[in-house]
C-alpha cells in the first residue's frame, strides 16, 4: 500500500472545495482498499490509514451535496463484503451514534451503511458484540425518551415519530446482525421485545421484534426460554378478543412464539410442546363461538398457531400428539366457513366466489396442507392414517382439488407428491431438488382395506390429465403436476401395470403431453412424461391388455425423440431400450413390426452426423440391446451399414464405449480388417475392458489372418493386472483362430502378471499350453516365484505338464529342487495324472517338516477316497497337516458319506489343540453348507458336548450356513453357561454374521456376560508391566453384534444403552469404545430423548478427548487417521443431540472448534 498515495487521496477527498475531485478520490481510495485486501499479507501498520480511508466515507454522507453522499453509500456497498474485524470495529459504531442523531435526511444516510456493512461482512467477521449492544441500549433510552413526551403537556408529535422511526430503523438491523449471528449476544432483553409487541402501535417494530425474540431464544438457557413462553407469552394469548387493539396483541405475541418455535423449537422441553398442542387443540374448538364479523382475525390467528405446530414437528415430544394432529387439522381442508369457496361442478364459472379479496380463510387450510406434508417428511409411518383420514369415504382431498383457489389447488398437488413420496421405503435418500431420478422401492407401505389403492391411483391420473388439458391452469401448477405424475410413474408402476384403465390412462397422459404444443405443454412436462413410462415399463406382471397399449408407446417414443429438446431425445432412446427388454423377457414374437419401427428409425437416426453426443450415445446402446435381444432383426446390409458407422464415430471419445459394446455382436463382415484394426488402435490409448471384449468377440466371429493377428499384437501397450483375464484371453482367442506365434517378452510378461493374481481362472489356464513355450514359462516361473506366487505358479506350470505323459512321476522324482513350485504344481496336476508313490513321498515330507503345509495341500488332491486318508490321521492322530489333506479332499471331491466323515472327524478332534479344531471346523462347515438337514441332529448333539475342542469345531461349521438359524435359541443360552473366549467368540461371531436369519425379542440379556466379560492381567516384561484383558475381543464383537440387531428390528432401547453405559467413561479401549459410540448413534438417529438421562456421562467424558484432540491438531505433525473414526462418531452424536438439548448445543459450541470440525472431515 503506497502510503503517500493514500494520504494525498484522503487530503483531497476532505478538503478539495471542488465536488467532483471529492468524489473522484473517494472513487480511488476505494480502488486501493479492494486492492489491498486482494493481497494474500496484509500488513496490519497500515491500519490507522485505513480507517482514515473510511473515515473519509464516513464524512462524506454528510456532505451539501447529493451525489457525494450517493457516493459514499456505494463506496460501503462496494467495500463491506471485504471488511475485516479492524474496520468494522472502527466504523459500525460511529455509523451507529450518527444513525440515531441529526437531520432526517442524512441520518437515513448512515442507516443505509450499517445495514449494508451487517448484511454483507463476511459471516466469519463477528466484531458487531458492541453495535448490538448499542443498538439495544438505544432502543430503551428510545422508548423513555417517547414515554416521556407522551406524559408532557407539549406538542411534540414529530418528535414521537422521530424516535418511533429510529427504533424501528434499529430493530431491523438488530434482527440482521441476529439472523447471522444468533449467539453473538447472549444477554436477555426480552422484556424490551415484548413490550414493544404488546405496547407499540408501529406495525414495523412490532414485526422486527418478533423477528429479534425469535432469534434471541437460540441464545437463552433452556431454563429462561421456558420462563419466557410459559410465563409471559402463552399467559397473554389464551383467551381471544377481537377488538383492534387487543387482537393486534395477540396477533404478534402468537408470531413471537412462532419466531421462537422456529428458531428454538426442537429444544422445547415436554410441558411446553403439551402446552403449545393443547393450546392450538382449544382454539380450533372455539370455531363456533366466533362471530362471522371475526372469522378472518381467527382464521389469521388460527394459520400462525398452525405454522407454529409445524415448527414444532421436529421435536421428538410432539409424536405423541401424531394421531390427535392428524384427527383435528383434517376438517381444516374444508375450513371455510363465511362459504365463499364453497366447491362446485364448474368452478370456473364468473358467478363462484361472492366476494374472493374479502375472505382469508383460505390461508388456513392451505397451511393444513403444510402441516400434513411436514408430518409426512417427519413421519412418513403415518401415511397410512393420513391416507385413511383424507382420502375414506368424504374424499377431503379430491374434492376439494377442484376449487377456484390457485394456492390450494397448487398446495394440494405439492401434498399429493408427499403423499405419493411417503407411500414406500426406498433404498437411497429422496433428493428434493431432482425431481427426475429413478428410485429403488424396498416396499410398498400398508393401506387401510377401505382404500383402494388402484382407484386411488385412477384418481389421481384423472386430476392429472385435466390439468395438463386445461389451458387456463397457471404454470406453477402444471409443473408440479407434472412432478406428481412422475411420482405416480416412480412409486406406484406395480399398480398401474395391473390396471389397464391405469395403464392406458397414463399413456394417454404422456401422448398428450408429446403431441401438444409447447404453448400448452413445457419440455419440462414432456420429459417427465417420457420419464413416467420409463418407470411403469418395470412389468413383472404381463397381461394381454398391456400388448396394444405397449405397442401405441413405440409410437409416442417415435414421436418423442423427433423433438428439438435434447433431453427428451435422450430419454426417448433409452425408454425405447427398456421397451426392447420388456418385449423380450414378457411377449416373444408379439411385436415384430414395432420393433421394425424403432429398428428404422434407429438406421436412419444414427447416420446423422450433426445430432448430440448424448443423442449419439443413447442410440447406439438402443442398437446394442436390439442386437442382444433379438440378433436376427437387422440384415446383412444393415449390419454392413451400422460397422461403417461405428467406425466413422470410433474417434469420438464420448462414444467409444457404447461402440466397443455394439461392434461384439458384428459377425462375418465382408471385411472386418479396418474394424478390428481401429478398435486394436485403443489398446494404446485405454486398458479398458471393453476394447478386449470387442476384439475377442470380433476375432471369434470374423475372418482374421495372419497380418491382422501381428497388427493387433503390435498393439498391446503392456500386460497389466487390472484387466489380466481379458488380456489372456484375448491372446487366446487370437492363437487359437490363427495359430499366431507371441514373442518371448510378452509371453514372459503374462508369467509375470499371472504370478500376481490369487489364481488363474479356469477359462485361461489352456493359454500357457497353447503358446507352447515350457522351458521359458518354467524359467520365467523360477525367477519371479515368491511364497504368495505359489497358488497361480502351481496353475500355471500345471496347465502346460498335464497333457506330458510322465509329468507326475518326473516331478516326484526331481523334488529336491524347486520343491515349492513342484508341490504346487502336484496339487493341481493329480487330477490329471496319478503315481503310486505320491503318498509315501509326500508323508516324507511332512514327517520331515519340508514344506508340510503344500505337502498336505497335495495330498487331498492325490488320494482317490476317504479311507486313505482316515488311515493316515488315525497314524497320526496329532499331526495337522493330515487334516489339513482332507479339508482340501472335501473341497474337490464330491462326498457321499458326510455323516459318517463328520462324526469321525468329531471323535478324533476331542482333545486335541485349537489349529486341528479349527481345520475340523472348516470341513464340518463345507458339509453342513450342502447337507445341512441330514447333518443338523449331529450338529446341536455334538455343539452341547462335554468336549471344550468339539464344541469349539461346531461353532466354527456354522459360519458356512445359516439354514441353523431356526435353533438360535441353543447358541444364545451357551452365551450364559459357555466359559471359554474363544468359544464365546465364535457364537457371537455367526451370530452376528446370520442376525438378519435369526428371530429374536430380547437379546441383550443373553448378551449381558459377554458385555460384561473381562479378563484382566498384567505381564511383567522386567523393563515394564503390560496390561491386558483376553475378553477385549469379545466385548467389541457382542457391541457390533448388538448393533446389527438395533439396525433390523424394533427392540426396547433401555436395556441396550444400560449396557453400552456400563463403565462407559472408563473404556480405555478403542475397540470396545468405539462399538459402543456406533450402537449411541443409531439410538440418537431412531430416537435421541432415550439419551437424555445419560447427557451428563456423555459430555464429561467427550470433554477430555475433545480438548486433547484439539492439542494435537496444533501440533501438526500430528496422524491422527488411527482415531478418526472415534472423532467422526463423537461429533456425529454431539450435533444429533444438539438438536433436542440447548445443554449439549452450547458443550458443542464451546467444544467442535472449526479446526476440529475440518480436520475430522465433517
Amino acid at each position: 500500500m503506497d502510503q503517500k498515495k493514500i494520504e494525498s487521496l484522503i487530503n483531497e477527498a476532505l478538503k478539495n472545495p471542488d465536488p467532483d475531485i471529492q468524489y473522484m478520490r473517494a472513487e480511488e481510495l476505494t480502488n486501493e482498499l479492494t486492492i489491498f485486501y486482494g493481497k494474500q499479507e496484509q500488513n496490519e501498520k497500515n491500519q490507522n490509514i485505513i480507517n482514515e480511508c473510511y473515515n473519509v466515507f464516513y464524512q462524506h454522507l454528510s456532505s451539501q451535496y447529493r451525489e457525494i453522499q450517493g457516493n459514499a453509500i456505494r463506496q460501503f456497498q462496494r467495500l463491506s463484503p471485504l471488511m475485516r474485524s479492524q474496520e468494522v470495529q472502527y466504523i459500525a459504531q460511529e455509523l451507529l451514534k450518527s444513525s440515531t442523531q441529526g437531520m432526517n435526511d442524512t441520518r437515513e444516510n448512515y442507516h443505509i451503511c450499517l445495514q449494508e456493512i451487517v448484511e454483507k461482512i463476511p459471516i466469519q467477521v463477528q466484531s458487531l458484540f458492541e453495535v448490538q449492544e448499542g443498538i439495544v441500549k438505544k432502543l430503551r433510552e428510545s422508548k423513555e425518551t417517547v414515554k416521556k413526551l407522551q406524559v408532557s403537556n407539549q406538542i411534540v408529535h414529530q418528535e414521537i415519530q422521530q424516535n418511533v422511526e429510529i427504533q424501528a430503523e434499529l430493530l431491523k438491523i438488530l434482527s440482521s446482525i441476529m439472523s447471522r449471528w444468533p449467539k453473538l449476544y447472549q444477554k436477555d432483553f426480552s422484556d424490551l421485545l415484548l413490550d414493544n409487541i404488546t405496547n407499540s402501535n408501529e406495525l414495523s417494530i412490532r414485526k422486527n421484534s418478533c423477528v429479534c425474540l425469535g432469534y434471541l431464544g437460540v441464545s437463552l438457557s433452556q431454563q429462561s426460554l421456558n420462563d419466557l413462553i410459559q410465563n409471559r407469552i402463552l399467559p397473554l394469548v389464551k383467551e381471544l378478543r377481537f377488538d383492534q387493539q387487543s387482537f393486534a396483541k395477540i396477533l404478534y405475541l402468537n408470531q413471537s412464539l412462532n419466531h421462537l418455535a422456529k428458531s428454538s423449537g426442537k429444544y422445547f422441553e415436554k410441558a411446553l410442546v403439551e402446552q403449545i398442542f393443547e393450546r392450538f387443540f382449544q382454539i380450533q374448538k372455539e370455531q363456533q363461538k366466533i362471530d362471522l364479523d371475526n372469522i378472518n382475525q381467527y382464521a389469521e390467528i388460527l394459520e400462525i398457531q398452525l405454522l407454529t405446530i409445524n415448527y414444532l414437528l421436529s421435536n421428538n415430544y410432539a409424536r405423541a400428539f401424531d394421531q390427535k394432529l392428524i384427527d383435528q387439522i383434517t376438517p381444516l381442508i374444508d375450513f371455510d366457513p363465511l362459504g365463499v369457496a364453497a366447491i362446485e361442478e364448474n368452478p370456473y364459472d364468473d358467478d363462484y366466489y361472492i366476494d374472493e379479496t374479502s375472505d382469508s380463510t383460505w390461508r388456513v387450510r392451505r397451511c393444513a396442507l403444510y402441516t400434513f406434508q411436514e408430518l409426512l417428511k417427519i413421519q412418513p409411518q403415518q401415511y397410512k392414517v393420513i391416507l385413511s383420514a383424507l382420502f375414506g369415504p368424504n374424499q377431503i382431498i379430491m374434492n376439494r382439488i377442484n376449487e377456484k383457489n390457485a394456492e390450494i389447488k397448487l398446495s394440494i398437488v405439492q401434498f399429493l407428491i408427499s403423499l405419493v413420496q411417503a407411500s414406500a421405503v426406498t433404498n437411497e435418500e429422496l433428493n428434493p431438488e431432482d425431481e427426475l431420478q429413478q428410485l429403488s422401492l424396498l416396499k410398498q407401505r400398508s393401506i387401510p382395506p377401505s382404500i383402494s389403492l388402484i382407484e386411488l391411483v385412477e384418481q389421481l391420473l384423472d386430476k392429472v390429465s385435466l390439468i395438463f388439458q386445461d389451458a387456463q391452469e397457471q404454470q406453477s401448477l402444471k409443473s408440479e403436476s407434472t412432478k406428481l405424475l412422475l411420482a405416480i410413474g416412480q412409486y406406484f408402476h406395480s399398480q398401474i401395470q395391473k390396471s389397464q384403465l391405469c395403464f392406458s390412462k397414463i399413456v394417454e397422459i404422456i401422448k398428450q403431453s408429446i403431441d401438444g404444443s409447447s404453448v400448452n405443454y413445457s419440455n419440462e412436462q414432456k420429459l417427465a412424461s417420457i420419464l413416467t413410462m420409463k418407470s411403469i415399463l418395470k412389468i413383472t406382471e404381463p397381461a394381454a391388455f398391456q400388448v396394444p397399449i405397449l405397442k401405441s408407446m413405440v409410437q409416442v417414443l417415435i414421436e418423442a425423440v423427433n423433438q428439438k429438446y435434447i433431453r427428451i431425445q435422450i430419454e426417448g432412446y433409452s425408454t425405447l431400450e427398456i421397451l426392447v427388454f420388456v418385449f423380450k423377457q414378457n411377449y416373444q414374437e408379439q411385436f415384430q413390426d414395432s420393433l421394425s419401427k424403432i429398428k428404422q428409425t434407429l438406421i436412419i437416426k444414427i447416420q446423422v452426423d450433426t445430432l448430440d453426443q448424448e443423442v449419439k450415445q443413447s442410440l447406439f446402446s438402443l442398437a446394442t440391446s436390439l442386437f442382444k435381444y433379438f440378433p436376427s432383426i437387422y440384415t446383412k446390409t444393415e449390419v454392413e451399414q451400422l460397422a461403417q458407422t461405428s467406425l466413422l464415430r470410433l474417434q469420438i471419445e464420448a462414444l467409444t464405449n457404447n461402440i466397443m459394446t455394439l461392434v461384439q455382436y458384428f459377425k462375418n463382415l465382408n471385411d472386418p480388417k479396418i474394424l478390428i484394426s481401429s478398435i486394436a488402435n485403443h489398446l494404446q490409448k485405454n486398458d479398458k475392458s471393453q476394447t478386449y471384449l470387442a476384439l475377442i468377440n470380433l476375432i471369434q466371429n470374423n475372418k482374421i489372418d495372419q497380418n491382422l493377428a501381428t497388427d493387433i499384437l503390435s498393439r498391446f501397450k503392456q500386460i497389466t493386472t487390472e484387466n489380466y483375464d481379458l488380456q489372456i484371453l484375448t491372446l487366446q482367442v487370437l492363437i487359437k483362430v490363427t495359430n499366431i506365434k507371441l514373442p518371448d517378452s510378452l509371453i514372459k510378461e503374462t508369467v509375470k502378471i499371472g504370478l500376481q493374481q490369487t489364481k488363474i481362472k479356469p477359462e485361461i489356464e489352456d493359454f500357457f499350453n497353447l503358446v507352447n513355450q515350457k522351458n521359458l514359462i518354467e524359467q520365467e516361473i523360477t525367477k519371479q516365484l515368491g511364497k504368495e506366487e505359489l497358488y497361480p505358479a502351481g496353475q500355471i506350470y500345471c496347465s502346460i505338464l498335464k497333457n506330458v505323459p510322465g509329468s507326475l512321476s518326473s516331478l516326484y522324482s526331481s523334488l529336491t529342487t524347486n520343491r515349492q513350485l513342484k508341490l504346487s504344481t502336484l496339487r493341481f496336476l493329480h487330477k490329471y495324472q496319478k503315481d503310486q508313490k505320491a503318498l509315501d513321498i509326500l508323508c516324507q515330507l511332512i514327517k520331515d517338516n519340508q514344506d508340510s503345509d503344500l505337502a498336505a495341500f497335495v495330498i487331498g488332491s492325490a488320494v482317490t477316497d476317504f479311507q486313505q486318508i482316515q488311515k493316515l490321521i488315525d497314524q497320526n492322530p496329532n499331526q495337522y497337516q493330515f487334516y489339513q489333506a482332507l479339508k482340501e479332499f472335501t473341497e474337490i471331491t464330491q462326498i457321499n458319506n458326510p455323516t459318517e466323515i463328520a462324526q469321525y472327524m468329531l471323535n478324533q478332534v476331542d482333545g486335541k489343540d485349537k489349529t486341528i479344531s479349527t481345520i475340523c471346523g472348516d470341513i464340518l462347515g463345507g458339509f453342513f453348507k450342502q447337507n445341512y438337514t441330514q447333518l443338523e441332529q449331529l450338529l446341536f448333539y455334538s455343539i452341547q458336548s462335554a468336549s471344550q475342542a468339539i464344541r469349539y469345531s461346531c461353532i466354527q461349521s456354522l459360519k458356512y450356513t445359516h439354514q441353523w438359524t431356526n435353533k438360535a435359541h441353543i447358541l444364545l443360552e451357551m452365551l450364559q453357561k459357555e466359559k471359554d473366549i474363544q468359544i464365546l467368540t465364535g457364537i457371537i461371531k455367526a451370530l452376528t454374521q446370520n442376525i438378519q436369519h435369526i428371530k429374536l425379542n430380547n437379546l441383550t440379556q443373553y448378551l449381558t456376560f459377554c458385555l460384561r466379560r473381562y479378563e484382566e492381567k498384567e505381564l511383567n516384561f522386567g523393563n515394564f508391566v503390560e496390561k491386558r484383558d483376553d475378553a477385549k475381543d469379545l466385548r467389541s464383537l457382542s457391541f457390533d453384534l448388538l448393533e446389527s440387531f438395533l439396525s433390523i428390528q424394533n427392540v426396547e432401547l433401555k436395556p441396550i444403552l444400560v449396557e453400552v453405559f456400563d463403565k462407559f467413561a472408563d473404556d480405555k479401549y478403542e475397540e470396545t469404545r468405539i462399538p459402543r459410540l456406533r450402537i449411541i448413534q443409531k439410538i440418537i438417529k431412531s430416537n435421541p430423548l432415550e439419551l437424555v438421562p445419560y447427557l451428563e456421562i456423555l459430555l464429561k467424558t467427550f470433554e477430555p478427548i475433545l480438548k486433547t484432540l484439539q492439542q494435537q491438531l496444533q501440533k501438526q505433525d500430528q496422524n491422527l487417521d488411527k482415531e478418526k473414526e472415534k472423532f467422526r462418531l463423537i461429533i456425529s452424536i454431539l450435533q444429533g443431540l444438539r438438536l433436542n438439548s440447548k445443554e449439549v448445543d452450547s458443550f458443542c459450541g464451546k467444544c467442535l472448534t472449526e479446526q476440529i470440525l475440518k480436520s475430522v472431515g465433517q
